[in-house]
């Protein structure tokens, strides 16, 4: 149960905090690592034991219904035995509705990118649907195969709330698992809705420190750099890729040896990397994809040659910002650029590392 709710407002962004999940010391990030919890993506991001029907309804129902679920904002779209259960969230949001598996088997699952020795909160809202108060249905909640609670909803629309701290050990993975327990014929039908985990960490985690950006001390060789926009960015001249392919050419790397030399000095300086594509790709996927490759390929090298990787940023920005938007060849090899830009997090830094540039 939660017993108090602290909010705070931190500009320049700003967090709320939930802090009864967590140690003392530690609040809840709000940020949610399960992807699609709320199910407002539809059936995507999770697997299921259960089997997925898209078009079916309690005026048409299906002869074998059982096992099934499909997403939907009222539990009676289903079947028409069914109460009309909406989501905690309120009327026209979604949520997954069942028609329960007689055995004990995933009603979702999905693998979560976790920090190792770290603690989590897992949460999530359930209730039973089928098919007059009275009848139970238990939800057992699992993190890497460890049972974290076993807990019933003893009415329709009963929806309960589950909640839980877990630390995560050695693993850099969190498989979530969520399973109908009770399996007998009326109380296996279920909804579901509102996963979730939440990372703890300690108050001043939260506190976005100002990035200030150091184009202006940063000392450039005007052959190999080139102010472009007021933003304090440098475009790197010469670097150049295989058409449609993430590869850089040979001439390329002479380049990237001049941003080397310029972190190498100054060590505590740091540098984003963004590249853009000269075309448009089919999709805005695919624009993305290609980009972010380039990036991460410069950062590869970079890595390689001894830059320290956690000062590197490296951002596809796709074809989102094209400076002439025609295809005409001289309009392509405008579009297609890496930028990079310099900067730091502490004024001492900036201070101290910079100076020594001029």
């Amino acid at each position: 149960m939660i017993k108090k709710i602290v909010v705070f407002l931190l500009f320049p962004c700003s967090w709320s905090y939930i802090s009864a999940q967590c140690p003392d010391g530690y609040v809840l990030k709000d940020t949610n690592l399960v992807f699609n919890g709320d199910f407002n993506y539809g059936n995507i991001g999770f697997t299921s034991d259960h089997r997925y029907v898209r078009k079916y309804h309690w005026t048409n129902p299906l002869v074998e219904p059982w096992g099934t679920y499909n997403i939907v904002h009222n539990a009676n779209y289903i079947l028409s035995v069914f109460a009309e259960c909406l989501s905690p969230k309120g009327e026209h949001n979604p949520m997954l509705a069942a028609d329960g598996h007689y055995e004990q088997v995933n009603i979702w699952q999905q693998n979560v990118k976790v920090k190792p020795n770290t603690n989590y909160y897992y949460e999530a809202n359930f209730s039973a649907v089928c098919c007059w108060d009275g009848v139970m249905t238990e939800f057992g909640f699992y993190a890497n195969k460890e049972e974290l609670a076993i807990l019933a909803s003893e009415d329709t629309c009963d929806w309960r709330h589950f909640g839980s701290l877990w630390n995560s050990g050695d693993s850099k993975i969190a498989n979530l698992e969520i399973q109908n327990v009770e399996d007998e014929r009326w109380g296996n039908d279920f909804v579901l809705d509102d996963i979730k985990l939440k990372e703890c960490v300690r108050p001043e985690d939260l506190i976005k420190k100002e990035v200030v950006v150091i184009r202006d001390k940063v000392d450039y060789d005007e052959e190999k750099f080139v102010l472009f926009d007021p933003k304090k960015q440098l475009r790197v001249q010469g670097i150049q890729f295989t058409p449609n392919k993430p590869p850089l050419k040979s001439s390329s790397f002479q380049y990237l040896d001049a941003i080397i030399q310029q972190l190498t000095k100054a060590k505590k300086v740091n540098i984003k990397i963004m590249v853009h594509n000269g075309v448009p790709e089919k999709t805005k996927t695919q624009q993305k994809k290609l980009s972010q490759l380039r990036a991460n390929l410069i950062k590869k090298y970079l890595v390689e040659k001894g830059i320290n990787a956690e000062r590197i940023r490296a951002k596809g920005m796709g074809y989102r910002y094209p400076i002439r938007k025609d295809m005409r060849k001289e309009s392509i090899q405008l579009n297609e650029r890496v930028m990079i830009s310099y900067f730091a997090n502490e004024a001492d830094i900036i201070k101290n590392e910079t100076d020594k540039l001029k």
